[in-house]
């Protein structure tokens, strides 16, 4: 079960500072258990955004690393919360200390023909 959703610009609503899509799941296991899972793809969205991703000394790429990191790590500490207050419920930590948001450079050899 998922479902996708993508930013959009319109005249009332000039855009996010990020464009992309992201895909929200959860699967089922065999055993009963489920996993929750994101997938996504972004690009910065206008000049002042790619000026603000790089603009603070010493650390590059704040919007689509550090920023995005600490909102996917602030939502699963929050479903975590979540899921350990209902009764019986039983859930492995995720990793905290893990990094979430990476930035892959495009190679052309990676895309399909």
């Amino acid at each position: 079960m998922y479902w996708n959703f993508t930013t959009v610009r319109s005249e009332s609503h000039l855009g996010h500072f990020v464009s992309g899509t992201r895909q929200f799941g959860m699967q089922a296991h065999s055993d009963a258990s489920c996993s929750f899972y994101l997938r996504g793809a972004d690009r910065l969205g206008q000049s002042p955004d790619y000026a603000a991703n790089n603009g603070i000394p010493g650390v590059g790429d704040f919007l689509l690393n550090q920023a995005a990191d600490a909102i996917w790590k602030n939502l699963m500490a929050a479903l975590q919360n979540y899921i350990k207050a209902k009764p019986g419920a039983i859930i492995e930590p995720f990793d905290k200390g893990q990094e979430y948001a990476k930035r892959h450079e495009y190679s052309k050899s990676d895309c399909p023909e």
